[in-house]
């Protein structure tokens, strides 16, 4: 999750069935490669218990540089929310008052590589059934949950990227991950 201009945005998912381990692997070279330094979890039930490991793994593996966070997300229903998402990410609908025309200013923002999973989702979105596929529009309903919450987190700056030595890089973060 990001932010453009002032707009929260859903940047990226990656959709499977993970192990809590290769969930962590996979958030913490997601987070890597996007240059995020922030990692939130739902702060709810079995969630919650991901930030005691994700601190575990990274103080074993010693990997410094991420801040990882409970996400509050209490309040509507979950199918409230996200209808609400759905709503402010289609847009709001202005209408110019002297040519009448109308158009709609989003207020979130889904980038290209997102938006077919988001639409796959809401085409199967059925409120009142048990176990639908609604993972994406989950996320998008945690992106001003998080900026309301994380704001100054999200914008901190990894410390080694302004410590390379002239030419000197870095393994491939693949390379480097043995957990």
């Amino acid at each position: 999750m990001g932010i453009y201009d002032g707009i929260g945005v859903l940047e990226k998912v990656k959709l499977a069935k993970f192990n809590p381990l290769e969930l962590i692997k996979h958030a913490l070279l997601m987070a890597h490669e996007n240059g995020a330094r922030l990692i939130c979890v739902e702060n709810a039930a079995y969630q919650a218990s991901l930030l005691f490991w994700f601190n575990k793994i990274c103080q074993d593996n010693g990997i410094e540089g991420f801040h990882f966070m409970p996400l509050n997300v209490q309040g509507q229903s979950k199918n409230a929310k996200i209808l609400a998402a759905i709503r402010k990410w289609l847009g709001e609908k202005k209408e110019n008052a002297i040519t009448k025309e109308i158009t709609y200013v989003p207020g979130l923002y889904v980038r290209k590589e997102v938006r077919p999973l988001i639409i796959n989702e809401i085409i199967k979105f059925i409120p009142n059934k048990k176990n639908k596929q609604d993972t994406c529009l989950d996320l998008l309903t945690m992106v001003d949950k998080m900026i309301e919450q994380y704001r100054d987190l999200m914008f901190m700056p990894y410390e080694a990227e302004f410590q390379m030595v002239s030419s000197a890089k870095p393994l491939a973060i693949e390379d480097n991950c043995t957990f």
